[in-house]
């Protein structure tokens, strides 16, 4: 054998070897789980790392069972979603946690289509019934269960009046091919800002890079930005930050990440309380046997208003301490 063909079958050799420990890493750790759960997410910001630590730290907190957990992120990419949706049900894992309406009815609609029987907690959609992945929110059939997204629209109009009463036009940025569903919450914004005699002017982006090129020519007339929570604009939050600062618009965002990060104010959920109460659901399918056709999609709805005072007054929004101190004392957070 010359030393080329000695070569060859070394690196034949070495090649076979490293498969063979990489297959036997791998089998070896699925044998040390006793449940393996996948986590779908449509995009990475602050609110998606919430909701998952909840997730995992609640499902180790309840049992003394060996959990692995893989996580898909589609990083905003409709494409890479759906072969994520279908690495995900190839995979025959015992529980999928889908993020958000895209991840949600993605997954719900390849099982449906594979006629797989693994299991699914879905978090943070608003009408599952009408997206037809539940039959009911009391029973919701098959092997899918949640928790739903309520967007009081009217309480978090109350909570911005409460704090900047004097606004005449709201300025809402979003991105209406996000999911079907903005549309709508788009018209029940205006609706509610219509009763209070304010005005709605709507900028439409399908990209957070179209945030600093649309924007600002609509901003002279504003007193406030509003954002929804599709991904689009909940990632492009830092382009928005710095342009309401130098317009001097308050920024008000319907996510409390966004208000740690710079939001002026920010109304919403803890994020991570759709995390704790998916695990939650999980534990119940997974370790007590229910049947997820059994277990009623919940409701999240507990909300909390958020003030960034080391953002606000570049924003617009002049409030005393004697105010700020007796706006804690009613419960908003203060930064």
């Amino acid at each position: 054998m010359n030393k080329k063909h000695l070569f060859i079958t070394i690196v034949v050799f070495l090649c076979v070897l490293i498969a063979a420990e990489y297959f036997f890493v791998k089998q070896k750790s699925s044998k040390r789980s006793d449940y393996r759960i996948a986590l779908f997410v449509p995009a990475v910001h602050p609110a998606m790392t919430e909701i998952i630590n909840g997730f995992e730290e609640t499902m180790r907190s309840l049992s003394n069972k060996k959990y692995s957990f893989d996580e898909y992120n589609a990083n905003g990419n409709a494409t890479l979603l759906r072969a994520q949706a279908d690495e995900i049900v190839q995979g025959a894992y015992d529980l999928t946690f889908t993020i958000g309406v895209q991840c949600s009815q993605s997954l719900f609609e390849l099982s449906q289509k594979r006629q797989s029987k693994m299991s699914q907690v879905f978090t943070a959609i608003d009408d599952p019934v009408e997206m037809g992945i539940v039959q009911s929110l009391t029973h919701p059939g098959g092997m899918v269960t949640g928790i739903t997204d309520s967007m009081l629209y009217e309480k978090q109009v109350e909570a911005l009046l409460h704090v900047k009463p004097d606004i005449k036009t709201v300025l809402l940025v979003y991105n209406p091919a996000q999911n079907r569903g903005l549309e709508q919450h788009r018209e029940e914004l205006e609706n509610v800002l219509r009763a209070k005699h304010i005005g709605l002017r709507a900028v439409a982006v399908a990209h957070q890079n179209e945030i600093t090129q649309k924007v600002p020519h609509f901003l002279s007339d504003a007193d406030v930005l509003m954002i929804l929570t599709d991904h689009t604009t909940v990632a492009g939050i830092d382009s928005l930050i710095t342009l309401c600062g130098r317009y001097g618009v308050t920024l008000f965002a319907s996510d409390l990440n966004s208000g740690d990060k710079g939001a002026a104010l920010s109304f919403g959920v803890l994020q991570k309380d759709y995390g704790v109460l998916g695990a939650r659901l999980a534990y119940r399918i997974l370790e007590d046997k229910q049947s997820p056709a059994s277990i009623a999609v919940h409701p999240l709805e507990e909300t909390y208003m958020k003030i960034n005072t080391k953002t606000m007054e570049h924003q617009g929004l002049h409030l005393s301490k004697e105010r700020l101190a007796q706006l804690q004392k009613e419960g908003v957070i203060i930064l």
